[in-house]
């Protein structure tokens, strides 16, 4: 980087010109650097990415001020933490961004998590970060994540699915984040289909659990989690009718619901099931019950 950072910004300058001038491929959103934290990717200072973010962010603006900067995304490669944001921010770039960016990928010690639990101790340490420097009011979107970055074969299909579902209802019911992109697709690691057999057992449970999610409502801090690890998470669906999101990730049980759910759906098809005798059954896949009177 020279000392005008003239390079970085004459290139940022005609990324976005380019972007102007394409309507149909016009950029939105531009992500500030991947996981800067990871030697492979950034070997500079964080004071030196301060500079090339506010560089980026000045000259964004001023081209195409209704486009959006997204801050440098961390990997959350230490247990749980926010990687290497603080040092940045204490390098001055807390500000040079609209998004903050974050990966939401979990370890426990030096492997990657078999639990997405973590997520939501991830959510909290960023939100205090981000109250310490005074940009609370800007969205937080997590840019990339999935069950295990590396593509070891920790995980059977079933877990993977329940790990997917979990984490999205975690994220979701931390009412924190604006955005999740999970990571990916098709690609190696974290894929949910392939172009021979379609949908694996995650991707249709990404499918059906969007169903349950788009166009619901619910209050403030939805979930609650009881003594034995059971996550009960309420909302009201797109159809009008009540509904409750249940888990319990280490143990399979059978659960008495109120007599004002009937119905009862799960993530491995689509069909609804009756509830006999105000009794379902639960596990580290989420399942949701659906009440018989719209909410008024």
């Amino acid at each position: 980087m020279d000392s005008g950072d003239n390079i970085w910004k004459a290139f940022v300058t005609q990324l976005v010109k380019h972007s102007l001038s394409s309507p149909e491929l016009h950029i939105a959103y531009y992500e500030m650097w991947n996981e800067p934290g990871l030697k492979r990717n950034w070997t500079g200072t964080p004071g030196q990415l301060v500079t090339m973010a506010k560089d980026a962010y000045a000259i964004i603006h001023a081209l195409d001020p209704n486009a959006k900067l997204i801050g440098p995304t961390a990997s959350t490669a230490n247990q749980y933490g926010v990687h290497y944001l603080p040092d940045y921010y204490l390098a001055g770039g807390a500000n040079a961004q609209d998004v903050v960016g974050l990966h939401a990928y979990l370890y426990s010690g030096s492997s990657f998590a078999t639990s997405p639990a973590g997520i939501t101790t991830t959510i909290t340490e960023l939100q205090k970060l981000m109250a310490t420097y005074g940009i609370s009011n800007k969205p937080i979107w997590f840019t990339e994540g999935n069950w295990n970055g590396d593509g070891s074969g920790i995980f059977t299909d079933a877990q993977k699915a329940a790990y997917l579902a979990q984490e999205y209802m975690m994220i979701w019911g931390s009412g924190a984040v604006s955005r999740y992109y999970w990571y990916a697709w098709d690609a190696r690691v974290g894929n949910l289909w392939n172009p021979t057999s379609g949908l694996n057992q995650a991707g249709t449970a990404f499918d059906l659990l969007t169903h349950w999610l788009i166009g619901s409502t619910h209050t403030v801090n939805p979930c609650s989690v009881s003594s034995d690890g059971t996550w009960t998470c309420a909302l009201t669906l797109s159809s009008g009718y009540p509904g409750q999101i249940i888990w319990n990730p280490g143990i399979s049980k059978t659960i008495t619901v109120d007599a004002a759910f009937a119905t009862y759906e799960t993530l491995t098809t689509s069909s609804v099931h009756s509830i006999a005798n105000h009794q379902v059954t639960i596990g580290a896949l989420p399942v949701l019950i659906v009440g018989t009177q719209t909410v008024q």
